[in-house]
């Protein structure tokens, strides 16, 4: 299995979700996805990394090209390493990250949580 890194973006603000949507769309048209598909890979990315993006949660966001059993496969994975606190009258946290990963795996052909 090969792995080759493409691109990395940090995520701290709202900003930095809708650069991560835009180079979702970039790195997938890029490698040949289709519109709709650009769109769809956008739009999980950005549902995912909104959860992730809050500041002292230490978001980020990886694209990769992973190389498996002779296929080729685009994988971005969204990290947070930190604890955002809740602000009054915001939707709980918990409950925004189960709903993007809920949206993200209605829009993509695999999804992992780990």
């Amino acid at each position: 299995m090969m792995t080759g890194r493409i691109l990395a973006v940090a995520l701290d603000d709202d900003q930095d979700v809708v650069l991560v949507r835009q180079r979702a769309r970039q790195v997938s048209a890029q490698l040949g996805f289709s519109q709709q598909d650009q769109v769809r890979i956008g739009t999980a990315v950005s549902e995912v990394a909104r959860g992730a993006s809050r500041p002292g949660m230490g978001g980020r966001a990886a694209f990769q090209l992973r190389e498996q059993d002779g296929r080729q496969h685009l994988e971005i994975l969204v990290s947070a390493t930190g604890q955002a606190g809740i602000t009054a009258g915001e939707p709980d946290a918990e409950s925004l990250r189960e709903l993007a990963i809920v949206t993200a795996h209605r829009l993509m052909d695999a999804c992992e949580v780990d």
